[in-house]
């Protein structure tokens, strides 16, 4: 108890902490908000559904990211097993 699940990856867990944040605070910037109040504003003029128009802003924008994140990943992870085992 009290030990780091990953202690091989800290370093990458706190960097990926830092990128988690930084990502939460770009998602409340100024003009994603009004880029999604627009289209919002927008689709209920036109008397259609708006629910879901934050959600595809956020899908948009995790289709960057998360395959960037996947692509690094193993790579480090790998190395690291190929480590240990020498």
């Amino acid at each position: 108890m009290g030990h780091c699940c990953f202690p091989q990856q800290a370093a990458f867990l706190g960097t990926a902490l830092l990128a988690y944040t930084f990502g939460l605070r770009h998602a409340v910037d100024a003009d994603h908000i009004a880029a999604i109040d627009n289209v919002t504003r927008k689709l209920m003029q036109e008397g259609k559904r708006s629910v879901s128009v934050g959600f595809f802003f956020a899908l948009g924008h995790s289709t960057i990211v998360v395959p960037g994140v996947v692509d690094r990943l193993p790579g480090r992870i790998g190395s690291r097993e190929t480590d240990r085992n020498r």
